[in-house]
């Protein structure tokens, strides 16, 4: 996860990164120093990556009232930069997580529209508050649990955190 975080920093700012062949290669005389390949941000994700529709984007961001959910979280978290990114009027921030929510309000809220809150999406009477208090264009859901084998072993919380809470916001 660190070292993520670190190649999209200096991704960001434009260095170069390159990867050095493996040790035994280089021990071996199969490969030597000299071989150094470009490294591409999206090597990283062990999948193929998806664009974006930036039309969808644009007419679901762009001006408009967004709330994320599970917002602290690694992938609420970028939703987040990239809803800032993308014009949004307000990001309403809401995760059960203090201290991911202070890490995230503290990166946005000095430069953007934020409400940061503290609250979980199996709590009703607070999503109720919620949509009352904010009128909210855009949801974008990231608060559920997305470790599988963890989840796996804990059903019943997985079951109700990610059915129940998603329910919850509809």
């Amino acid at each position: 996860m660190l070292i993520k975080q670190l190649l999209r920093a200096i991704a960001r700012i434009g260095i170069p990164m390159r990867s050095v062949p493996a040790l035994d290669l280089l021990l071996k005389g199969k490969s030597g120093i000299h071989q150094l390949e470009d490294i591409d941000i999206d090597d990283l994700l062990g999948r193929e990556s998806v664009s974006n529709d930036i039309s969808l984007l644009e007419e679901c961001i762009e001006g408009k009232t967004i709330l994320v959910t599970g917002a602290g979280g690694s992938i609420g978290s970028e939703i987040c930069r990239q809803v800032v990114y993308h014009g949004a009027k307000h990001v309403i921030m809401l995760d059960s997580s203090e201290f991911n929510l202070y890490q995230i309000d503290k990166e946005l809220n000095e430069t953007h529209i934020t409400s940061s809150l503290l609250g979980s999406i199996l709590n009703i009477d607070f999503l109720k508050s919620v949509f009352e208090s904010y009128n909210i264009d855009t949801i974008y859901h990231a608060a559920a649990y997305k470790h599988v084998p963890l989840v796996e072993s804990n059903v019943i919380a997985g079951t109700i955190n990610n059915v129940v809470g998603t329910f919850n916001l509809s």
